[in-house]
């Protein structure tokens, strides 16, 4: 398992929203470090469930102080479970087509 996982946020990689990458590795158990973008706090909150860097000297930081970089791993993974499951995404994708959710459920 990694320790952490650095995910660099531009406009050619993702437009809007969030990569898979970053709640895999929140599910993980990771310490999340990315840049900082619109949608992060719609996700995530910023420096207790993930760590937002804004230069190298911030990564530096952060990865040199353990108990820091393992509380924001273990508030990340809460939270992914609480809030960003396939199965969570699935029942919304289902809730906006305008059908049964139940109906679609996994036995």
């Amino acid at each position: 398992q990694h320790k952490f996982v650095l995910n660099i946020m531009n406009e050619s990689n993702v437009v809007n929203g969030l990569p898979q990458r970053c709640f895999d590795a929140t599910m993980h158990g990771a310490c999340l470090l990315m840049n900082s973008t619109p949608d992060t706090p719609l996700n995530f909150e910023e420096g207790k469930e993930i760590f937002i860097f804004r230069d190298p000297s911030d990564i530096v930081r952060i990865t040199h102080d353990d108990s820091a970089a393992s509380a924001i791993a273990t508030r990340g993974r809460e939270r992914t479970e609480r809030a960003h499951t396939f199965r969570m995404r699935i029942a919304q994708i289902i809730a906006g087509s305008g059908t049964n959710a139940a109906e679609h459920s996994p036995s």
